[in-house]
C-alpha cells in the first residue's frame, strides 16, 4: 500500500474479508455491532449530544471527561458491549497470526 493506508479503513476491510481471513462468524458479527454502534459518534447526533448534556443536574453540560449518576444505566451497557468485544478478539489475534504466518 506504499505507506499510504488509512487505518480510518481498517475495520471496514477486516469485515468485507473475514471469510479470506478465516476469521469466526461470532467475532465479525461483534465487530459488526460495535462498528456500527461507534459509528455514531463519529457525527453530530442526538447521541453525541447527550454525552455532553447532565441527565441528572438539569442545565449543566461537560466539557471533557465526566461522571453523571443519571447514566449509569448508559454505562452499564458500554461496559458490557466492551467486555463482549473484549470476549471474540482472540480470535482477531489468532486470524492477524495465521495471515502473517503465510507473508
Amino acid at each position: 500500500m506504499e505507506d499510504k493506508y488509512s487505518t480510518n479503513d481498517a475495520v471496514t476491510h477486516v469485515l468485507r474479508h473475514s471469510e479470506k481471513l478465516g476469521l469466526k462468524d461470532e467475532g465479525v458479527k461483534a465487530l459488526r455491532e460495535v462498528q456500527e454502534f461507534y459509528n455514531k459518534y463519529s457525527h453530530i447526533t442526538p447521541l453525541t449530544i447527550s454525552t455532553l448534556m447532565s441527565f441528572s443536574k438539569r442545565g449543566d453540560l461537560y466539557v471533557g471527561v465526566a461522571f453523571d449518576d443519571g447514566k449509569i444505566d448508559g454505562y452499564r451497557k458500554e461496559v458490557s458491549t466492551r467486555v463482549g468485544l473484549a470476549k471474540v478478539f482472540p480470535n482477531f489475534v489468532e486470524g492477524v497470526i495465521a495471515n502473517l504466518a503465510k507473508w
